[in-house]
């Protein structure tokens, strides 16, 4: 069945429309004209490549010789430019679509494509092989050799795990491995080699530590410019009290806290709330307070809050939560979110209580894959 590929959408699969509905095509770009194979089934259906009729103007040949096969990437086939306006217009889209709310101008903040990564979960199989799965499969699909390595990921990890590849035998399981831009490797799940249990990354002159398992952004070019980004955003005053909403090991709360009168870290992860009491005390903050909650249950702060900052997990916020957000009347909200459908979803209900995007701009921290991150500053008007 041939088809023409009109968009990208959420999830990074192309739209095209057929005489039994609409399709959904991995690895595909808008323009292409394509042999599909379907599955079966009501519109929306699931489609595969067969062949490339004619390939779309923004096509480009993968640099990867595992792309299509591992389920890393997603945009490996497309100019990193257009890739750029395709997640814009995805925002757009979702907003549109799911909130009813139009967005004229959506800032970019662009990556170096590749090498990116700082944080990797490998896989190993029986055979000793080390990659990723196959796409919706538990097969191991083994990283190319080190002349190309994976393209997403530290360089500093890449060579890591071509040494070690001589030294260990590996059975079925995995083993993880985190960097830092000062060139550290932190290991966990290695057979016979020492694990660390914290990984140390410096952000605007604040020195952080953060459990090996932990969160932190990946994005060794970009974490210190989002960070920049969001305090630009929010503008802390010296008068200022601040929520600081899923606030893991304090990232984002102490850069805030070096400038506002008070800043609290609200974070479920135990193991994060006590590195974020660390990191506040080898920092000299006086000013974070830190408290283990649920914020999606409430968190029930009797203060006068100024501003709030929540970088939800990709689930997004609960209806509780944002009464409770709205219900403080802070001047401004800044939300921060790596899923732009529960972001369109939460935004759209504080539309209707009154919060409106003032600024939103898209940060693009997981170049080639179909991840999209967004900070939007919300105002009462």
């Amino acid at each position: 069945m041939l088809v023409e590929v009109e968009k990208i959408i959420n999830g990074g699969y192309g739209l095209a429309r057929s005489n039994n509905g609409v399709c959904m095509i991995p690895y595909s770009v808008p323009g292409d004209i394509l042999d599909v194979e379907c599955s079966k089934g009501t519109s929306p259906i699931f489609c595969w490549i067969k062949r490339i009729e004619r390939p779309s103007k923004y096509r480009t040949a993968s640099q990867c010789p595992n792309f299509g096969v591992c389920g890393g990437c997603d945009f490996q086939n497309m100019d990193y430019q257009y890739e750029l306006e395709v997640k814009k217009n995805i925002v757009k889209e979702d907003l549109r679509r799911i909130s009813k709310i139009r967005i004229d101008k959506i800032d970019i903040v662009k990556s170096n494509p590749y090498y990116y990564r700082n944080n990797v979960q490998f896989k190993t199989d029986e055979n000793g092989n080390i990659g990723f799965f196959r796409k919706k499969s538990k097969d191991v699909v083994p990283l190319p050799s080190l002349d190309i390595g994976c393209l997403l990921i530290d360089k500093k990890i890449s060579h890591f795990v071509q040494n070690i590849k001589k030294k260990v035998s590996f059975s079925r399981g995995g083993f993880r491995l985190r960097s830092n831009r000062e060139g550290d490797i932190y290991k966990k799940g290695i057979p016979g080699i020492e694990e660390d249990k914290y990984c140390y990354y410096r952000a605007l002159g604040i020195d952080y530590r953060i459990a090996i398992d932990d969160f932190f952004q990946v994005n060794n070019y970009l974490y210190e410019r989002w960070l920049e980004l969001i305090i630009d955003y929010i503008r802390p005053q010296n008068g200022d009290v601040v929520v600081d909403l899923f606030a893991g090991s304090g990232f984002i709360t102490l850069a805030i806290a070096k400038k506002a009168q008070k800043v609290f870290g609200m974070e479920i992860n135990g193991s994060a709330v006590k590195n974020a009491e660390y990191n506040s005390r080898i920092n000299k903050i006086n000013n974070a307070i830190f408290k283990r909650v649920d914020v999606n249950k409430g968190f029930y702060l009797n203060e006068r809050v100024t501003k709030v900052v929540v970088d939800p997990p990709r689930s997004g916020m609960s209806k509780l939560l944002i009464d409770e957000i709205v219900r403080m009347e802070p001047e401004l909200i800044l939300y921060i979110s790596c899923n732009t459908a529960t972001f369109a979803r939460d935004i759209g209900i504080m539309y209707k209580k009154g919060y409106y995007i003032d600024k939103i701009t898209m940060i693009d921290l997981f170049p080639r894959t179909a991840h999209i991150e967004v900070i939007a500053k919300l105002v009462k008007l």
